[in-house]
């Protein structure tokens, strides 16, 4: 007689697939932060003593700051390269002990997520403040190609405190716009125009100086 197959005895013939992943370990106690150390989070927020509060620190919360601020620092490897390990995890934990009274046990939120978020977020901040310090430093160091090809009429130089040239400049730059609004003279003549005149009464101010040295020593001469 054939056996007829129902959809039971074909599902019970299949052979059943596994399940991808790590079986638990009952016996292993891997869990650093649980219904303790949430309770502890709130009872530390609540304390006023002081002396209480130190030791549900010392006693409960530090342990497993320790571990979650190790764990954080290690998984997504965040260390700022201008610190040393110590000075990371110190660093992390004082700022994550200044924002632990900003938890509210009553949100609906586990105090382990908090306080995660608050070490990684703070982490990430550290290294980007070091990005943009070693950003900032470069471009002082390297100055750009527009600084390098400054015009030389723009540098300073102690000249331009000499009262004799602000009277050149002045008299040139006055000079050539009054040809320009008489003469019509394009932007582009303009510049051997300057450059003509300039010349010219650097030409006329030696002259007079020199003048000026003759009949000073002719003087003394005579006298």
């Amino acid at each position: 007689m054939e056996e007829i197959k129902t959809e039971e005895t074909i599902i019970a013939q299949e052979p059943q697939k596994k399940k991808r992943g790590r079986k638990p370990n009952p016996n292993k106690k891997n869990y650093y932060f649980c219904a303790e150390q949430e309770k502890a989070v709130a009872d530390y927020i609540s304390c006023e003593d002081e002396k209480e509060k130190n030791r549900i620190f010392n006693e409960i919360l530090k342990p497993a700051f320790t571990k979650m601020i190790e764990s954080i620092i290690r998984r997504y490897n965040l260390y700022p390269p201008d610190e040393e390990f110590d000075e990371t995890f110190d660093d992390t934990m004082s700022f994550l002990m200044t924002k632990l009274s900003c938890f509210d046990p009553n949100s609906g939120y586990k105090a382990y997520s908090y306080c995660g978020t608050i070490c990684k977020n703070y982490l990430i901040y550290k290294i980007n403040q070091f990005i943009k310090t070693q950003k900032r430093n470069s471009s002082y160091d390297s100055p750009s190609e527009e600084a390098l090809n400054v015009n030389d009429s723009l540098k300073f130089s102690y000249d331009d405190l000499d009262p004799r040239k602000t009277f050149l400049s002045e008299l040139t730059g006055s000079t050539v716009k009054n040809i320009k609004l008489i003469l019509n003279v394009p932007d582009v003549e303009i510049k051997y125009i300057r450059e003509f005149i300039t010349l010219r009464i650097r030409v006329c101010l030696v002259v007079s100086v020199g003048i000026r040295f003759l009949i000073r020593k002719s003087l003394y001469t005579i006298s």
